[in-house]
C-alpha cells in the first residue's frame, strides 16, 4: 500500500494555531493576555517557517494571527485601565 505524499504547509498550522490563540484571547480576561502572547509567538514561528519556503498563505495566517492577538492584548490593556477609573 503506497501513500501519497502530502504537500507541507509551512507556516499554516502555527498560523491558525496563532488566530486561535487570538480569538480565545478576546473572550478569556486573565488568560487571554497569555494566550495572546502564546499567539503572538506562533504567529511569528509561522511568518518565518512560510518565508523561509516562500509560502504565501503562511505568511498571511502568521500576519492575521499576530494582528488579533495584538489587539485582544491592547483590548485588556484598555479594559483594565478604564475600569480603574470609575
Amino acid at each position: 500500500m503506497t501513500r501519497a505524499a502530502q504537500k507541507p504547509l509551512p507556516g499554516v498550522i502555527a498560523g491558525i494555531g496563532s488566530i486561535v490563540a487570538g480569538v480565545i484571547g478576546f473572550g478569556i480576561p486573565v488568560v487571554g493576555i497569555l494566550a495572546s502572547c502564546v499567539g503572538i509567538w506562533l504567529g511569528i514561528k509561522g511568518i518565518r517557517q512560510a518565508r523561509a519556503m516562500n509560502y504565501r498563505p503562511g505568511t498571511i495566517f502568521g500576519i492575521i494571527g499576530l494582528s488579533i492577538d495584538g489587539l485582544g492584548i491592547v483590548f485588556w490593556v484598555c479594559v483594565v485601565c478604564f475600569e480603574s477609573y470609575r
